[in-house]
């Protein structure tokens, strides 16, 4: 992926296949039927008991 000015390499996750609790570590991206979610590095995401990502710098 293109972030902070060059190419990263990062992980691609089905947000349909995302459950509370998980983890997400950026560089990645959340893809899903109608949107797309890119967490940069530096930061992370997590998936809360309502489905929500939570994205905070670490």
């Amino acid at each position: 992926m293109w972030a902070d000015g060059g190419f990263r390499a990062g992980v691609i996750y089905d947000r349909s296949r995302l459950c509370a609790g998980d983890l997400i570590v950026g560089p990645a991206i959340i893809s899903e039927m109608d949107s797309t979610t890119v967490i940069l590095a530096g930061h992370q995401g997590a998936v809360d008991a309502f489905g929500n990502i939570m994205i905070n710098p670490v």
